[in-house]
C-alpha cells in the first residue's frame, strides 16, 4: 500500500523536520503531524506501507521517507494520483478555499482528511457528497462526538493526537516534582487561541492565589517564519498591545 502526506511548510521554508522522534521544530502541531505520523509509522513499522511525504519545501524532510515537492495541496494531490498512491492524507481546513474537494472527486483520488479544526458545517456537507473523500479522521473522541448526527456521519473516525514520550523526556527519566502553583500556557499567540482572556483573569488568580506562576511558551511565528511581530517580538504589534 502506498500512502502519501501532505506538509503545507510554504510559510515555515527553514523548519528542519529531520528528526521528529526530537519534538516539533517549533511549528504548529498540525503541521508537525503531518510529518511525525509517516515518520513513526515507518519507524514502528518499517517497509510495511509505502509512504510518501509531499511538502513546499523538502530539503529538510527525514530522509528514509521519499519526500516530492509540492507548490500547494491541490498540486500535491495531483502528484499524489500520478505516482498512484492508494491514500492522500491532508490536513482537512474549516473550509475549502483551494477547491481540494472537488480536486479529489475529479480526479478520482482516494483520500483521507485530518480534523485538525472541525470543519464548517457546509464543508461537511461537500465531504459527505464527495465520493473520494474516504474519511475525516478527528483527533479525539470530542469533536467525533459532535460530529456524529451530521451527513458526515458514514465517513467518520477518529485518532487522537498522539504524544511521543521519548522527545518528551519521560521514559527512563526521574519523576518530574510537580509545582503546584504553576500553570503553563503552550501555543501560538493569536486571538483565535484566546490567551488575552488567560492575561485578563491572571490579576483574580493572584488575588485568590498570591504564589501563583505563569509560563507561557508560544509565539506567533510557528504559523509564519516571516509573519511581523511588536515589540515583545512574540504576537502581531496590536494583539500584543491588547
Amino acid at each position: 500500500m502506498k500512502i502519501a502526506f501532505y506538509a503545507d511548510n510554504s510559510q515555515l521554508m527553514q523548519a528542519d523536520f529531520r528528526f521528529p522522534d526530537k519534538g516539533s521544530p517549533g511549528v504548529g502541531a498540525s503541521l508537525y503531524t503531518q510529518v511525525a505520523v509517516p515518520y513513526f509509522i515507518e519507524k514502528y513499522f518499517p517497509g510495511k506501507i509505502d509512504l510518501i511525504i509531499f511538502a513546499n519545501n523538502v530539503e529538510k524532510m527525514p530522509e528514509h521517507i521519499e519526500a516530492i515537492q509540492a507548490n500547494g495541496l491541490v498540486d500535491a494531490a495531483s502528484k499524489a494520483k500520478d505516482v498512484g498512491v492508494d491514500f492522500f492524507v491532508f490536513r482537512a481546513r474549516q473550509s475549502d478555499p483551494e477547491g481540494i474537494l472537488d480536486h479529489i472527486d475529479k480526479i478520482q483520488l482516494p483520500s483521507i482528511g485530518v480534523g485538525q479544526l472541525t470543519p464548517f458545517p457546509k464543508t461537511i456537507r461537500h465531504m459527505s457528497r464527495v465520493k473520494s473523500f474516504k474519511s475525516l479522521v478527528c483527533v479525539g473522541r470530542e469533536q467525533y462526538d459532535s460530529l456524529i448526527d451530521s451527513p458526515i456521519k458514514p465517513k467518520l473516525s477518529y485518532i487522537d493526537n498522539g504524544v511521543h514520550l521519548e522527545s518528551c523526556g519521560t521514559v527512563d527519566s526521574k519523576p518530574v516534582e510537580k509545582d503546584g502553583n504553576l500553570v503553563v500556557y503552550m501555543g501560538a499567540l493569536v486571538p483565535v487561541k484566546a490567551f488575552h482572556v488567560l492575561a485578563e483573569a491572571w490579576p483574580l488568580v493572584l488575588k485568590r492565589c498570591p504564589d501563583a506562576k505563569l509560563s507561557v511558551i508560544g509565539s506567533v511565528k510557528i504559523y509564519g517564519e516571516n509573519l511581523s511581530v511588536g515589540p515583545l517580538g512574540v504576537a502581531e504589534k496590536g494583539y500584543e498591545e491588547k
